[in-house]
């Protein structure tokens, strides 16, 4: 039996900045066995999170990044604005970036703001023709949780004040700098 290709997409929101995150991963996700291998090698297994950046997670953390951008599997982030609704930005990000993803295999959205009910998945699943689309709470998966800190770190790289903690004020400088090493282009702003 032939392996499905395609891409899946892990989608999670900033509502403090009014933004979302899509992050867009090749099928299958080699990028989920990296984060576990980093894991192991740093002994932290606490979630991946913009919101709980710490001194002792720094060095983590820049594992993470520097992995993101040196290893092309880990894919691209693409941060959108919320112009209405989270549902709204959701269908419009997903139809922007549709040229560059398609087909999707999955979509992964963090279930804390987005719709409730089966009729915002099934719509989405019909739209994009995916073969799934599944809610989950971001501890459920390292993916969903390299969603959120690579869009937190995308939007503070692009902000001109630094974040007020000199850990994820680190952290941003940490991110730039791999991200002008990169030799692919993976963090977009709209």
């Amino acid at each position: 039996m032939p392996i499905r290709t395609g891409t899946i997409i892990f989608i999670d929101e900033n509502l403090q900045d009014n933004k979302i995150g899509v992050l867009s991963v090749s099928w299958p996700p080699a990028p989920q066995q990296i984060i576990s291998r980093i894991r192991e090698q740093y002994r932290l297994y606490d979630e991946i999170k913009w919101s709980t950046v710490s001194r002792n997670k720094v060095p983590f953390l820049t594992a993470i990044i520097e992995a993101f951008f040196a290893n092309k599997a880990f894919g691209r982030i693409n941060v959108f604005p919320i112009l209405t609704t989270v549902d709204d930005a959701i269908f419009t990000s997903l139809n922007i970036i549709k040229v560059h993803c398609a087909p999707y295999h999955g979509i992964f959205i963090d279930d804390h703001s987005t719709p409730r009910g089966y009729d915002f998945e099934r719509r989405l699943k019909d739209s994009f023709k995916c073969n799934c689309v599944l809610r989950l709470d971001s501890k459920a998966t390292a993916l969903l949780q390299l969603c959120d800190l690579m869009m937190n770190l995308t939007i503070r790289a692009s902000s001109l004040q630094p974040p007020l903690s000199q850990h994820k004020a680190a952290l941003v400088e940490i991110f730039k700098a791999a991200r002008v090493r990169s030799p692919f282009s993976r963090c977009f702003m709209s």
